[in-house]
């Protein structure tokens, strides 16, 4: 179970990490889901553990028959193999959910939360390397970073914007805000100097990689900490830690800096519907609702693009795939109605699965907590980018479930504490 484990846990880190790296042509990660899977089966053929059907089959059907049943329209609709290829295989990610439930104890899942955040504060790390380079550094620097990016799998690029601002394309950057609420959680039972550093890391990191679509995210997650939480006992000595009080000097910084006026700048420029993003989204609106019109019930199947795509002037391509940037009007594209319900309860779950258990959470109800009100700014923000159907947005949703299935599994317990025992 241990080997398991480590294979588990490296298999997370170069997920997070590098989610496009590749062995020639074949995308590592699934040559790693491969070997995840199979010492997975091995090693619950080798444990005596229990398992429940429920969650068999719950993760057995999004895991694999849902996706395949669009596969097979998609592959019926003629649609490009590799776009159906890329949007398919994220969906054996769920089957993590399965095994880390089944084979883990409270101790173990508190590594395995421990591992993600740290991987996730890697990749905030290089979005303030990233973001000093381009600011600072020469061009002829610039562009070998560029370079490197993309064939090294960790992202698709750096873009300056015409205010000077640097804009930072790295795929797991959809995980960052949510990292900043899981290390919260995490500080709240586990108050280690180590922590403090990543949450550091991971503040800044969601200001330097200039997506206005996380700002908006976290306003958003603050509003439902305060409302699931309750601001009156939100009673927490990190708001008296000396790390915090810098977090709060460098926002005053950031906010009288002059990048702030540029990105003020920008976001006023975002209400002004005449805007280059603007004008992308609502020509990629109007594409995808003429097209939603001709397959609605059960749509185009995965890799569906629409018909004359020529005509859009932007479409986001990582390798051979096209994304939009409005993610669920292109999902409602490729799954129609039926199929984009099924999967709007699928993204749903983990939070009607909080409110239900939410009297019986016990211990780990302030970790729910600040989990799902991370995880509600991702679903506000994968809306507007094409973030949900790679690996490390589908980790987030992965994460949701995990947390709130151990928080009522290990009720009794606080799962983040160290030395919490069975």
């Amino acid at each position: 179970m241990r080997l398991f484990k480590t294979i588990l846990g490296l298999c997370i880190i170069f997920m997070i990490v590098f989610p496009y790296g590749k062995f020639g042509p074949v995308p590592i990660k699934f040559m790693l889901l491969l070997v995840m899977s199979g010492f997975g089966f091995l090693t619950m053929l080798l444990v005596d553990k229990k398992i429940r059907m429920d969650l068999m089959i719950f993760v057995f059907f999004f895991s694999f028959v849902f996706p395949m049943i669009w596969l097979v329209i998609g592959v019926i609709n003629g649609n490009p193999l590799a776009n159906i290829i890329d949007f398919v295989n994220v969906f054996p990610l769920i089957s993590i959910m399965f095994f880390v439930y089944l084979l883990y104890d409270n101790d173990s899942f508190r590594g395995f939360i421990h591992l993600v955040a740290q991987s996730v504060t890697f990749v905030a790390f290089l979005t303030i390397i990233l973001f000093i380079v381009y600011m600072f550094l020469d061009p002829l620097t610039r562009s070998a970073v560029s370079a490197f990016l993309q064939p090294s799998g960790l992202g698709s690029g750096v873009h300056m914007s015409q205010t000077g601002l640097v804009r930072i394309i790295l795929r797991s950057n959809v995980f960052i805000p949510v990292n900043l609420f899981l290390l919260l959680g995490i500080m709240r039972y586990d108050p280690r100097f180590k922590w403090k550093v990543c949450l550091l890391i991971t503040f800044l990191a969601s200001f330097t990689g200039f997506n206005k679509a996380f700002f908006l995210g976290l306003v958003l997650a603050g509003a439902f900490f305060v409302l699931f939480q309750g601001w009156f006992r939100f009673k927490f000595p990190l708001v008296r830690d000396p790390l915090i009080r810098v977090m709060a000097v460098l926002l005053l910084m950031i906010v009288v800096s002059p990048l702030v006026f540029r990105a003020v700048g920008e976001a006023a420029e975002g209400l002004d519907m005449s805007t280059f993003s603007n004008l992308v989204r609502l020509e990629q609106a109007e594409y995808l609702s003429d097209n939603i019109d001709r397959g609605s019930i059960w749509g185009g199947g995965f890799g569906a693009v629409g018909e004359n795509l020529r005509r859009i002037r932007y479409v986001r391509k990582f390798s051979t795939t096209q994304y939009f940037e409005l993610e669920y009007l292109h999902l409602f594209l490729q799954l129609g109605l039926v199929g984009f319900v099924i999967f709007g309860l699928f993204l749903g779950m983990p939070l009607f699965l909080y409110f239900y258990y939410y009297d019986v959470l016990g211990q780990n109800r302030y970790l729910c907590s600040v989990v799902m009100s991370g995880y509600i700014s991702y679903l506000f923000y994968a809306g507007t980018n094409p973030y949900i159907m790679g690996s490390s947005g589908f980790l987030v949703i992965v994460l949701a479930y995990l947390i709130v299935l151990f928080s009522r599994k290990y009720s009794s317990l606080e799962l983040m504490a160290e030395g919490a025992k069975k």
